[in-house]
């Protein structure tokens, strides 16, 4: 004798929860490998943070004058003690200091 064996099933909804990837996680402006939703500055390559390529000390990303010393563009700028500190600052900060007793 063949026994048969019945078996049912039961329909369930099932839950389907559909996550969406904001944009700025999708794209990469600047081109650094990182993302823009997670980069500092997502219009300046990281890069160009860590690199001085005319050599002025400055890094490119805050370089104003590409080619030439940022520093040059000063106008009357003397350090008459010889201290490294232009004397305009100087002066600033002491003025800054007497006021602020």
């Amino acid at each position: 004798m063949k026994t048969v064996k019945t078996v049912s099933y039961e329909a369930r909804s099932v839950q389907q929860t559909a996550y969406e990837t904001p944009s700025e996680y999708l794209t990469d402006t600047d081109g650094d490998g990182l993302v823009d939703g997670i980069d500092p500055d997502p219009s300046v390559h990281q890069q160009e943070y860590f690199t001085d390529t005319d050599g002025d000390s400055v890094p490119n990303a805050f370089d104003l004058h590409h080619d030439a010393d940022d520093f040059s563009y000063i106008e009357e700028a003397t350090d008459t003690d010889g201290n490294g500190i232009l004397d305009q600052f100087e002066a600033a900060f002491n003025g800054n200091k007497e006021s602020n007793g």
